[in-house]
């Protein structure tokens, strides 16, 4: 998969970078960067596509987005009319000499679930200060603050993010081929996309196309594309109560209600019924 390269505007001799994000949404490019990102979101919910997966957030979710790992978030404008989290980035390379103390080997299983990406629903407040203590504190503290941190993260209940695939910072014209695509098909989840269409869009014959999503992601771009519409199907189901489970079909793209029914029960293990009791709020 595809993304436009993005550089943080970290000083050379920084380890850490603190940035606060405070808009009506958040960057919703679909973009990569070396530095890995540990995210606090403050308000504001919708879903964060990483890699070859989707994932709802909200107020009080973590995630932890690896080095060179392609994602975008798609704020929900429905649910609030801000949108905020702070971050920390820092450089997997700067503090692999930190690594080698004994005190500190154990974090290594840590960052090598890092670069796959790590989500961590309802983290608590925990992490959000220590984030934001990082803003304000001296660089000795930050650092103290960071490996707390760190601690933090390796002891909370955590999943993976999305699938471990080779990556590599890309050129800013492959990268703005697959933003169209990602865009689109974002944008498209509860309409019919041919194949024809989509490659169109990547300027590709549809054979060629194929080929060249499935050796990015490890998938079809049509089962990427029902995962999607999956996930998207699990915010109305919780968010849109007054949407019948029919209609949460049609809304996410699926034209024939047992399908949908067969195709979400697979994915999720439980139907969309099962799931909404269980999630609606």
């Amino acid at each position: 998969m595809k993304a436009l390269p993005f550089t943080i505007p970290k000083h050379d001799s920084a380890l850490l970078l603190f940035q606060r994000d405070r808009a009506e949404v958040f960057y919703e490019q679909f973009h990569q960067h070396e530095e890995i990102q540990i995210s606090y979101i403050v308000s504001g919910e919708g879903e964060l596509l990483a890699g070859d997966r989707m994932r709802r957030y909200k107020a009080g979710d973590t995630f932890i987005i690896g080095s060179y790992l392609p994602h975008l978030f798609k704020s929900d404008r429905s649910v609030t009319s801000e949108s905020q989290m702070v971050s920390v980035f820092f450089s997997r390379v700067d503090f692999s000499r930190f690594m080698e103390l004994d005190e500190l080997s154990r974090m290594e299983a840590l960052l090598n679930e890092m670069d796959v990406g790590i989500f961590m629903e309802s983290s608590g407040d925990e992490v959000g200060e220590m984030i934001l203590q990082i803003e304000t504190a001296s660089p000795l503290n930050r650092l103290a603050l960071f490996f707390s941190l760190l601690e933090c993260i390796r002891n909370a209940n955590r999943s993976l993010l999305s699938s471990k695939l080779p990556r590599k910072m890309l050129s800013e014209n492959e990268g703005m081929r697959m933003q169209v695509v990602m865009n689109f098909t974002l944008d498209s989840l509860a309409n019919r996309i041919s194949l024809e269409e989509v490659a169109g869009l990547a300027n590709m014959s549809p054979n060629a196309f194929c080929r060249y999503f499935k050796q990015r992601t490890n998938k079809p771009f049509f089962q990427f594309l029902n995962e999607l519409r999956i996930e998207h199907a699990c915010t109305l189901l919780t968010n849109k109560v007054d949407l019948s489970v029919s209609e949460v079909a049609e809304s996410s793209g699926f034209q024939n209600l047992s399908n949908f029914n067969r195709r979400f029960k697979t994915e999720k293990g439980i139907t969309p019924s099962q799931f909404r009791r269980q999630n609606a709020r």
